[in-house]
């Protein structure tokens, strides 16, 4: 069974299976846990946890907005809120959530076949997943 935050995914070996980070969530080497990108997770009041574009250690940076909040077309908005993508998608449900390939803040459309690629992409090291950052991926996402 895998630690809280993590799935398992297919290792180098055949019948092989290991640990790490769900889609768009960081390893976090000092509390050696995973967590979801742009949240607090370990770090400060005040602060949420990124993975800057020149490396593969998440950093704590400050939140201009409060806890739970990420800023957004200039507001501070709810990440998993449907509000701010309303009218980016219609008819289409669409809720502000982290791409898990590329870990930035966009609207993600509901629908069946998107939730069904994203969890199927276990091939290769994530962004900001354990493996990537320990340098033990293989065959990274492209």
């Amino acid at each position: 069974m895998c630690p809280a935050n993590e799935l398992y995914y297919p290792g180098d070996q055949k019948d092989d299976w290991i640990c790490d980070c769900r889609p768009a969530y960081l390893y976090h080497p000092a509390s050696d846990s995973c967590w979801p990108a742009w949240t607090r997770g370990p770090c400060a009041e005040k602060q949420y946890l990124v993975l800057p574009s020149n490396t593969v250690i998440p950093v704590c940076e400050q939140n201009p907005c409060d806890d739970g909040k990420v800023p957004w077309n200039t507001k501070c908005e709810t990440l998993g809120s449907s509000q701010p993508c309303v009218h980016l998608f219609p008819p289409t449900v669409a809720v502000l959530g982290v791409n898990a390939t590329t870990l930035a803040i966009e609207c993600v459309a509901l629908t069946f076949s998107s939730r069904l690629t994203e969890s199927n992409n276990i091939s290769g090291c994530s962004p900001g997943c354990r493996r990537n950052v320990k340098g033990e991926c293989t065959f990274p996402i492209v």
